[in-house]
């Protein structure tokens, strides 16, 4: 539980720890976020005045801004976008010519690096997480695997912040595999982001994003957003393996 010295707190960064209060992205639920990111996204075309798209491409919208705040923005609250949103449809980040993803991610990146939101975040305490145990903070990272596995088995999907998980499987030598499997990771990932990008640039009419998805093609080789898929997908096999041990053993 996070706890938040607003006392303290010069009378300019109220407001910001007052949005501070609210859910961080982490914890709100996979469903939920959707249904948040839908009314989101909607908002932003009311108040502009700009034309929804088709269902299938705002489907296709808000699953990929579901994602970007999932990978990017997790830490931030649900308060928080509220209030980068708005700021953005009322340009308080600049003119844009069009809704897209890259415009919502904008106005979310513009908003976390205001200087009084970084002030304000200085004001958050996590006391207990100071004084966690070694013990402790093992049962948490073993906690968030069997969420992680849960939820793959559940939707397919590998929902891993930061490469969390991942990175605590290596670290205890229970994830290991040889660079010729990498390299084999790396190309599925690359395959299957090809193939999403490739979708999202057909569903779009906008030239500027058309523009930014193929930079984003361009310089996916060796991105560290290719790396990060690959090890979702390194986390996949191993709840794989896991489960089929687990079946050979029963059988």
């Amino acid at each position: 539980m996070r706890e938040l010295i607003t006392t303290q707190a010069p009378a300019e960064l109220q407001k910001y720890l007052m949005l501070l209060n609210s859910p961080q992205i982490m914890n709100v639920p996979l469903k939920e976020l959707k249904l948040m990111c839908k009314k989101w996204i909607g908002e932003c075309y009311l108040k502009t005045g700009y034309h929804s798209p088709g269902e299938k491409a705002l489907t296709l919208m808000v699953d990929t801004f579901v994602l970007d705040l999932k990978n990017f923005y997790s830490k931030l609250t649900t308060d928080e976008i509220t209030e980068a949103l708005r700021r953005g449809t009322y340009k308080e980040y600049g003119d844009f010519l069009t809704i897209a993803n890259t415009t919502l991610f904008g106005w979310v990146k513009a908003f976390k690096a205001t200087p009084e939101r970084g002030k304000a975040v200085s004001y958050m305490i996590t006391p207990k997480e100071k004084d966690m145990s070694a013990d402790e903070r093992k049962s948490i990272s073993e906690e968030a695997i069997k969420e992680c596995e849960f939820f793959y088995k559940k939707t397919g999907q590998i929902l891993d912040y930061g490469n969390a998980n991942y990175n605590y499987l290596w670290k205890i030598g229970k994830l290991r595999f040889t660079e010729a499997v990498w390299v084999d990771y790396i190309f599925q990932a690359k395959k299957e982001m090809l193939s999403e990008l490739e979708e999202r640039r057909m569903n779009i009419v906008s030239v500027s994003e058309k523009r930014d998805i193929e930079k984003e093609l361009a310089k996916l080789d060796g991105s560290d957003g290719l790396k990060i898929e690959a090890r979702k997908i390194a986390l996949k096999k191993y709840f794989d393996e896991k489960e089929n041990t687990k079946t050979q053993k029963s059988s």
